[in-house]
Formats: C-alpha cells, sequence, structure tokens
C-alpha cells in the first residue's frame, strides 16, 4: 500500500513540477488555483521536488510483499513416506 501511495505523491509532484515549468501546464493550472500565481515559481519548484523526493523513498524503502507458496514436505516414519505437511517458503 505504500508502495501505491508513493507513486501518488510522486506524480502529484512531478505535476505540480509540470504546472510550474511548462508554459502550457501553467496557464490553465493558473486559472483553476488563481492562488497558485501568488507563489514564486522557485518556490513551487522546491516544493515540488520536496514532494517527488517523498513519492519515492516511499516506493523504494516500501516493504517487498512476496506471497508464500506452500509446498508439501513428506513426513517420515523410518524410511517411509506416511504422510505429507504443507509448509510456506
Amino acid at each position: 500500500m505504500n508502495k501505491f501511495i508513493g507513486y501518488i505523491i510522486a506524480t502529484i509532484g512531478l505535476f505540480g513540477l509540470a504546472a510550474v515549468n511548462i508554459k502550457e501546464v501553467q496557464d490553465p493550472v493558473q486559472n483553476l488555483v488563481p492562488q497558485l500565481a501568488k507563489i514564486d515559481s522557485t518556490t513551487l519548484t522546491i516544493i515540488s521536488i520536496v514532494i517527488v523526493l517523498v513519492g519515492v523513498f516511499l516506493v523504494t524503502k516500501s516493504p517487498f510483499r512476496r506471497t508464500q507458496k506452500m509446498h508439501e514436505v513428506p513426513i517420515y516414519k523410518g524410511n517411509q513416506i506416511v504422510g505429507y505437511k504443507r509448509r510456506g517458503i
């Protein structure tokens, strides 16, 4: 779940960088959110970079979830197999 949240945060940060640096994106965003025009572009760039870094940190530091596969292990009585026991790896 943290990996998914990290991807979302990184995407928001990249969108923020695009909104600050690309003119074709900057105009529609400023029309939607007029408060962004009051903030300096350098400040918005730094905030966006920090947001991207937080997202990348969450993606890289989230635990790698591996599904456990069940396999059967023989149960011996002497030299004979008397049954099987299921065990996860």
